[in-house]
């Protein structure tokens, strides 16, 4: 078997780098791309050596180099050591799943122990875990919440979500009560705004009939800022046929900005959407 000793050093330095400003991103540390890519480099430098000499590819060595390499890119860091442990773990699943699809699509060879990895698949399963989205669900609960609808709890779940540093978060869609005359969309408005630069979708709730889940959805979007939706029950509650023409009346809303009307035309049958 031919070992290109150059490819090997850039793929090693490459993943890497990414592995390590995946970890940074997680923990919302400041991306110390220098020091990264100094570290990646004696990442590479390493995958490389350890073919040239086998006992550097002992799991020992593996270890220590990781340990190495993970204390000097956060070493700086007050949470240095919960770095350093998330920094193992990712290594830990990308290698898993980088696995999981090299054997499931064929692409290389071996048993769950062991298999030739595709250069194409380990790159990207690095690029992939670098890009990954971050979704939280928050509904607070519990014997000190009287009231999980209210807008102002639902608008501080949003704010929590956007502090975290989330993509997007899903909350319960607002349900003022009392004095409070607002809409539920004019009330999710404000948690939009709450939830800044975090996109924010509503639970779907329990099922009703497409015309007002339809509706509520529509103002959800066009009244209150959702940047989308979050629909369970609504579709899997429904016969196939049913849930078909509801998943396009809804794709409708969401994705071409349909009028309610004609989202429920598009449920009815009588007009089609398609992407």
């Amino acid at each position: 078997m031919v070992v290109y000793i150059d490819r090997l050093f850039f793929i090693n330095a490459v993943v890497d780098y990414l592995l390590l400003l995946t970890t940074a991103q997680l923990m919302g540390l400041p991306l110390r791309r220098g020091r990264y890519i100094i570290v990646s480099v004696i990442g590479g430098l390493y995958g490389a050596a350890a073919v040239v000499f086998p006992l550097l590819g002992q799991w020992w060595a593996k270890c220590a180099v990781g340990l190495v390499i993970a204390l000097i890119a956060y070493w700086r860091e007050t949470e240095r050591w919960r770095a350093m442990a998330l920094f193992f773990l990712l290594s830990g699943a990308m290698a898993g799943a980088m696995l999981a699809v090299t054997l499931r699509t064929g692409q290389g060879s071996g048993t769950l122990y062991f298999a030739t990895v595709g250069w194409r698949t380990l790159l990207l399963s690095a690029a992939g875990f670098y890009g990954l989205l971050t979704v939280l669900w928050i509904y607070p609960r519990g014997k000190a919440v009287t009231a999980e609808k209210d807008p102002d709890l639902i608008a501080g779940a949003a704010g929590v979500a956007l502090c975290l540093g989330a993509d997007f978060v899903k909350v319960n869609p607002p349900k003022p009560a009392g004095e409070d005359t607002r809409t539920p969309a004019e009330a999710l408005a404000i948690a939009t705004k709450a939830s800044g630069r975090t996109g924010l979708v509503c639970a779907g709730g329990s099922t009703v009939d497409a015309e007002t889940f339809l509706t509520q959805l529509y103002d959800q979007i066009h009244v209150g800022g959702a940047c989308g939706n979050a629909t369970g029950r609504n579709i899997h509650q429904r016969s196939l046929d049913e849930a078909v023409r509801l998943t396009k009346a809804i794709s409708s809303i969401t994705i071409a900005d349909y009028e309610v009307a004609d989202a429920l035309a598009v449920f009815n049958g009588e007009k089609d959407f398609t992407l």
